[in-house]
């Protein structure tokens, strides 16, 4: 994993910022400012992703789409195609249809569409850049408070949430990961809780808020940590582009 180049990368951004903005404040000033910072990206996320949007007829993320060369429509996903040469791509209905085409004419199998290797299926970029935007802020928390380790999950939690699902799905998981935000911001820290669970309350609701929000990411929208990792630097450099022009 990125995560100790990312927190150093989020600490030299945070320093830059606070130097060439002349702030000054206090710890629990700068912390309740990150935490609403970050309450506003992942309401920016949760837009984005648009999945309780019962009015709209779009619940799904907007995604930047591919061209079929077969049939001249764009779509989500497309795969090299051997009926369409070498620069080629086909639509997963074109090529079903192309499949079972050459089946009724030649007796030969061809694999089913998501079977077949180099499928290039696009990513949300639009989501992926609000998700990292989100992450921005949970690391300026991990610097702030040295809780960098909590930052650390379990590859083997997030394959048993994948086949267990969310409880009370996507909207269940993201209220959640709100709640245990709120408990930073507005309940005490509590030390007794380091006897049971070797965490104070506050680490423990920091550390399951941000399992939810990798969660979210790797279950829900199947993004890598790889993609998370290289769309959390890119965003990072783009905000540093931004303090250099005046943001």
């Amino acid at each position: 994993m990125s995560l100790e180049l990312m927190l150093k990368t989020q600490e030299g951004l945070d320093n830059r910022i606070i130097a060439e903005k002349g702030i000054v404040w206090t710890e629990e000033e700068r912390f309740c400012n990150t935490l609403v910072a970050l309450d506003v990206e992942l309401s920016e996320f949760a837009n984005e992703g648009r999945w309780f949007k019962v009015w709209s007829d779009q619940q799904t993320p907007k995604v930047e789409q591919e061209y079929c060369d077969y049939c001249g429509e764009n779509t989500d996903y497309t795969r090299p195609s051997p009926f369409m040469g070498s620069q080629g791509s086909m639509c997963k209905h074109c090529w079903n249809m192309t499949k079972e085409e050459y089946a009724a004419a030649n007796g030969e199998h061809i694999p089913e569409f998501e079977n077949y290797p180099n499928f290039k299926k696009k990513t949300p970029i639009a989501l992926l850049e609000e998700y990292v935007d989100g992450v921005h802020f949970f690391l300026s928390i991990a610097n702030q408070k040295g809780w960098g380790e909590l930052l650390y999950f379990s590859e083997e939690a997030i394959e048993d949430l994948r086949e267990e699902g969310f409880d009370g799905g996507l909207n269940g998981a993201y209220l959640e990961l709100k709640r245990w935000l709120g408990v930073l911001g507005v309940e005490k820290d509590e030390e007794n809780y380091i006897k049971v669970l070797g965490l104070s309350k506050h680490q423990f609701s920091f550390k399951n808020a941000w399992f939810i929000l990798i969660a979210i990411g790797m279950v829900e929208y199947n993004f890598t940590f790889e993609q998370i990792a290289e769309a959390y630097f890119a965003k990072n450099k783009i905000n540093h582009e931004r303090q250099t022009h005046g943001y």
